[in-house]
C-alpha cells in the first residue's frame, strides 16, 4: 500500500496527464503554409504570450497534407487553461 513499486515511468505519465489536465501542459497541432517564416512567426506568438515552447514536432510528408501546407504540433508549458486559451486564439 505504500506505493514503493510504482515505476518512475508510471509516476512520469501522472505527472504529465496531470499538468496536460490542469492546462498547464498544451498540445496543439496547427497546419500552416511551408514557405520560411511561417515557423518563426508562430514560436513569435507563443513567445509574445510567454509560453514556454517544450517540443516541435514539423511534419511535411503526410499523406494528408496538401502540397505547400506542413503541420506542426506544439508542445507548450503554460500559466493554466486561461493562458493557453490566449495563446490559441492569436495562434
Amino acid at each position: 500500500m505504500s506505493g514503493g513499486n510504482i515505476g518512475f515511468t508510471l509516476i512520469d505519465r501522472i505527472i504529465h496527464k496531470g499538468l496536460i489536465t490542469s492546462g498547464r501542459i498544451g498540445v496543439f497541432e496547427i497546419t500552416v503554409k511551408d514557405v520560411p517564416g511561417s515557423l518563426h512567426s508562430l514560436t513569435g506568438i507563443i513567445a509574445s504570450h510567454r509560453g514556454n515552447i517544450l517540443d516541435i514536432v514539423h511534419e511535411r510528408f503526410a499523406g494528408d497534407l496538401p502540397i505547400g501546407k506542413t503541420g506542426v504540433t506544439f508542445i507548450v508549458e503554460t500559466r493554466g487553461k486561461e493562458h493557453l486559451k490566449k495563446i490559441l486564439m492569436d495562434i
